[in-house]
């Protein structure tokens, strides 16, 4: 055994790498060919790793033979039994990895979802071949990530996209990379770490309605060309911070409109599945949208199906653009915050609302109690809450004197 403690350090470590010259250009081609002169299976240092005892000794042996037999080593016969050369692998390829490195994204959600996920994942991919070519990234630095982001920046100043979204593609990609280095080369360091998040103050996040906008929006609605279960959707998001896909996603087992205290509980159910930093959560049925599941007590069926929801985005989508340009339905989420805010709410009882896992706290839904504080809360924030926010919004308006 102790011989083979020598070959085991040498494959393992890799130590032969330190003896190839720097600069000397190396193919997977010519390595393969130069252990294939010498009678050997060419094998990157990753495959190497993988092996199990009695195939790494026989790989062992074998190297250790040509070692022995050769008079002199070149550059190219150190590549060649070190397994320095690996195949290209481009973003592409490392994008078909990450989704089977990550099956758990994929889980309890239906073959469409699944589809729409990967075309998700897959835009920055295409984003920054478009950009920088498609590199091999096990070959990527950190002046090329830093390329890339400067590209991004020239992009948002040109209004092609908002900062947001370009920092949410580089953070796409650095997931990506990160998964695949730490599975299949550890030994490499993700140069998208190093690259820092764009913000141009360009108003790429998410607005609050204003309460002017809260009374345009609900005077259009009495007209709109949407659906009752449209309309009924923005009453419901207005009074709770709710987004859509969970309001249109309610099941009649999620909806309790006879309840002692009447709720509703956004989870998970066979057509919707909660995001990774969201949590269950119930919420009470208070005036008009205690009225809207009274009228809907099986939730909305017109998108009770798998792309139910993007239905409902499509057509609240054209409706804010038309009446709230620049805001949308997720206005309501954070005008729901400030006027919380505006009655001293606490930042977790917020969070819980709201459905963010907050770290250390309990599950404090569910019981009469908890319905019954959490109504008393948002009825608060709806009344107090929006006229401080009214008087505010007011006051910031008027000319300076």
């Amino acid at each position: 055994m102790k011989k083979a403690i020598p070959l085991i350090e040498l494959y393992v470590d890799n130590k032969t790498v330190g003896n190839i010259r720097k600069g000397t250009k190396l193919t997977l081609q010519m390595a393969a060919q130069s252990a294939n002169k010498n009678d050997l299976s060419y094998m990157d240092h990753k495959e190497i790793r993988a092996l199990d005892t009695d195939e790494f000794l026989d790989m062992a042996v074998k190297r250790r033979n040509v070692f022995t037999k050769l008079k002199a080593l070149g550059d190219l016969d150190l590549a060649a039994l070190s397994g320095e050369v690996v195949a290209p692998l481009t973003f592409m390829e490392a994008l078909e990895r990450y989704w089977s490195l990550t099956p758990e994204r994929f889980v309890g959600v239906t073959e469409y979802k699944a589809k729409l996920k990967k075309n998700r994942d897959r835009k920055p991919v295409t984003d920054f071949i478009e950009r920088m070519g498609d590199v091999d990234i096990l070959k990527l630095k950190l002046k090329d990530c830093n390329e890339y982001r400067a590209k991004l920046i020239a992009a948002c100043v040109a209004k092609e996209l908002k900062s947001e979204q370009a920092t949410w593609r580089i953070s796409k990609l650095r997931e990506i990379i990160r998964e695949v280095y730490d599975n299949e080369f550890p030994e490499r360091e993700n140069p998208f770490m190093k690259v820092k998040p764009i913000d141009l103050k360009d108003g790429s996040k998410h607005q609050p309605f204003t309460e002017i906008e809260i009374d345009k929006v609900n005077a259009e609605l009495l007209t709109a060309n949407l659906s009752d279960e449209a309309k009924g959707v923005i009453t419901v998001a207005q009074m709770t911070g709710a987004i859509a896909s969970e309001i249109g996603g309610l099941l009649p087992e999620d909806i309790f409109v006879d309840a002692e205290l009447p709720h509703i509980i956004i989870r998970p159910n066979r057509i919707r599945q909660l995001k990774t930093d969201s949590r269950p959560r119930t919420l009470p049925l208070f005036g008009a949208m205690l009225e809207v599941f009274q009228r809907y007590p099986n939730g909305f069926t017109s998108y009770q199906d798998d792309r139910g929801w993007q239905r409902l985005n499509r057509n609240l989508s054209d409706f804010f653009k038309r009446v709230t340009p620049g805001k949308s339905m997720y206005s309501n989420r954070h005008r729901i915050e400030d006027c919380l805010k505006a009655v001293r709410i606490d930042g977790g009882v917020r969070s819980e609302i709201k459905g963010h896992s907050t770290k250390g706290m309990s599950e404090f839904y569910g019981t009469n109690r908890d319905i019954l504080d959490i109504k008393e809360i948002l009825e608060k924030a709806l009344t107090e809450g929006a006229a401080k926010k009214r008087d505010k919004e007011r006051r910031m308006s008027r000319p300076a004197a």
